[in-house]
């Protein structure tokens, strides 16, 4: 009887460890996507505003002439 007990404890044990796993995986994945989401949003605007402002020779809201012309990275590859 005691050596039941016992398996139905350790069962338990698994399943609340298992359990445990499953929301730190669920919300790391959560946390993921919002800041996939955020980064794909962030990257929207720039482009939006490298289009709007292109050649009109005006800073734009993110974008500066220079980083129009030489490119974001561009003084860093250099």
């Amino acid at each position: 009887m005691t050596a039941e007990v016992q398996e139905l404890e350790q069962e338990k044990d698994i399943e609340q460890s298992s359990n445990k796993k499953r929301k730190i995986w669920i919300a790391l994945l959560v946390v993921l996507i919002i800041v996939l989401l955020v980064l794909i949003c962030v990257e929207i605007a720039y482009i939006a505003d490298f289009y709007r402002f292109k050649d009109s020779g005006q800073d734009g809201l993110l974008w500066t002439v220079a980083q129009r012309q030489n490119g974001l990275f561009g003084e860093l590859i250099k």
